[in-house]
């Protein structure tokens, strides 16, 4: 082999350990960029409605309600002015309760279901909302069996009423 063929199977070696180096050192930035996204995500209230659940049986004061769990999951401290249910035609139940949530603090509203029979609720969009000093948050529409069991129960109620 000739200088020229070395001195061009060296270079094509350096480009190809650059190339690889470079590689690398993108993926190590794109992961270090995730991070320092998810942690930015996390550095306000971060509201997490954790369960709804809805209670067959009376407890022993008598009531029967939907459970409504939220927990502060982010690194500041919130406030929250209001829990509720709505629907997507509007229909809305609210609770109107000042409540201070600190990062990791978890907040449980009660809603008697003789407040959901008042309303003509679609039970298949009905979703929790939380009012707070950081702007309305929405959790996901209702666990199809909660949702049924609350219609099941109020239709149930309001036929018994007739």
């Amino acid at each position: 082999m000739d200088t020229g063929t070395l001195i061009a199977l060296a270079a094509l070696l350096v480009s190809a350990v650059s190339v690889g180096v470079s590689i690398r050192s993108n993926a190590t930035a794109k992961h270090a960029l995730r991070s320092a996204r998810e942690e930015f995500d996390r550095s306000g209230a971060v509201l997490d409605i954790r369960n709804v659940y809805r209670y067959d049986l009376d407890r022993e004061d008598g009531f029967t309600g939907v459970e409504l769990r939220v927990a502060n999951n982010g690194r500041t401290p919130t406030t929250i002015t209001g829990a509720g249910f709505e629907d997507s035609g509007g229909n809305a139940i609210f609770l109107e309760e000042s409540e201070r949530l600190e990062p990791g603090g978890v907040g449980v509203y009660w809603f008697a279901l003789e407040e959901f029979e008042l309303q003509e609720f679609d039970y298949e969009s009905l979703r929790p909302v939380l009012e707070t000093g950081h702007g309305n948050f929405y959790g996901d529409q209702l666990d199809p069996d909660n949702a049924r069991s609350i219609r099941i129960h109020c239709e149930g109620r309001s036929e018994g009423a007739s």
